[in-house]
């Protein structure tokens, strides 16, 4: 279940030289029912507005709370002890008119995903180098066909449990139902839709030989697919952040 797998996740983290100790890392279902109840109590208030000021969209629109808030971070009570400090430093923080630091997390540099990771896999890193300095990836698909590789090889990946507690599908038009795009017709939302799709299969279709040339390497029986080449594009741009990486 979902505890399992953050549980395996947080093990992973440590075992990895990951600073965790102040936070908890659980399902945001888990928020008090408090919480709950009042956006329980905001939708039914704004459903009453549409009801009363436009009783023509009343009838076929319903505002409902959605549980499926995915995993958030919560404090643990260590973070007590790291806010506590002296008096004399307190007093010199309040003296300066700032706010003392407190670290709630840390991370090594080699658990964050990037064109390096990809280059330094002891079987398949020179691989992966050789796409870059040819052209046939750029630095993000790299990245995109190595989170689709590691997908692929299943619980045999370093990064299985990283990869276990992300979503196993979106909720962008990406991953509607024919019927559901259908509906997108003539919008512009309808047009971005087509148009990135469109990208994405021409994107796979200049890297799926080699990613089967890499699953064959890695002893897979079957190579990454498109679809996972499009969940992989949505973890990156979900989930990706820019800050200062070593080159590939």
């Amino acid at each position: 279940d979902r505890a399992a797998l953050l549980a395996v996740l947080r093990a992973w983290l440590v075992s990895n030289g990951a600073d965790v100790d102040a936070i908890d890392i659980r399902p945001c279902s888990e928020v008090r029912e408090r919480a709950r109840k009042e956006r329980r109590r905001a939708a039914s208030r704004a459903h009453s507005h549409v009801h009363v000021h436009h009783s023509l969209l009343s009838s076929t629109l319903a505002l409902i709370h959605q549980n499926s808030a995915g995993v958030g971070v919560f404090a643990t009570p260590a973070l007590a002890s790291r806010s506590r400090r002296g008096l004399l430093r307190t007093l010199a923080d309040w003296a300066a008119w700032r706010s003392p630091d407190v670290v709630l997390a840390s991370f090594p540099l080699a658990l964050a995903v990037t064109p390096a990771s990809a280059t330094a896999d002891p079987a398949l890193g020179p691989t992966y180098a050789s796409l870059l300095a040819s052209g046939v990836a750029d630095e993000r698909a790299l990245v995109m066909l190595f989170l689709a590789m590691e997908r692929a090889k299943g619980r045999t990946s370093p990064w299985a449990p990283w990869l276990a507690a992300l979503p196993r599908e979106f909720g962008t038009p990406l991953y509607f139902s024919p019927a559901d795009r259908a509906l997108l017709a003539g919008t512009n939302l309808g047009r971005a839709v087509s148009v990135l799709s469109s990208r994405l299969e021409a994107a796979w279709a200049r890297l799926a030989p080699e990613a089967a040339r890499l699953a064959k390497s890695a002893g897979l029986a079957t190579p990454p697919t498109l679809a996972d080449f499009t969940w992989a594009y949505s973890v990156f741009w979900s989930r990706g952040m820019a800050f200062p990486a070593p080159a590939p």
